[in-house]
């Protein structure tokens, strides 16, 4: 009974994280061209502005022009936290399972931009921090699912002291 109750609660988060996957997958994709297809070099109020930028590099445009690492990195970055889920899917909170789905989905989502274009389209920029990148949906997956994940492990970590 035990471990029936186990394979369950492993079935539930594997499916969770593939769902929370694939959503954050299709919000990204779909999104970038919502925004490509209608809102370009929309400019509210001088502070969000709406721009195409092809970068072929990674967050703020390191590693550019370094196509085949980015997409090797992701393969191994998508591999690992599958594992990951699957590994340790009966300890995790679904809080955390969804965290590795946003993750998950927007590094598919920039992976499958390299592998098509050969670079992310990014188009959302911040006027108001001159220096910050111009970054697409699914960076701000990916930067809110590591967030999320590294809060969850630092309260685990608490609650284990």
């Amino acid at each position: 009974m035990i471990n029936q109750k186990h394979d369950n609660v492993n079935f539930i988060m594997i499916f969770s994280f593939l769902g929370f996957w694939l959503s954050s997958f299709l919000v990204a994709n779909f999104t970038t061209r919502i925004f490509i297809d209608y809102f370009i070099d929309l400019n509210i109020f001088n502070i969000f502005a709406i721009y195409e930028v092809h970068n072929t590099g990674a967050a703020f445009n390191i590693l550019s022009n370094s196509l085949d690492f980015l997409i090797i990195a992701s393969f191994v970055a998508l591999t690992a936290l599958t594992l990951i889920i699957i590994v340790n899917s009966s300890g995790m909170s679904i809080f955390s399972v969804f965290a590795a789905g946003l993750l998950s989905g927007g590094i598919t989502s920039n992976l499958l931009e390299r592998i098509n274009y050969g670079y992310v389209i990014d188009y959302f920029y911040l006027k108001l921090i001159p220096e910050m990148p111009v970054f697409n949906s699914a960076d701000v997956m990916i930067v809110v699912g590591t967030a999320i994940l590294i809060f969850s492990i630092l309260k685990k970590k608490e609650r284990r002291l």
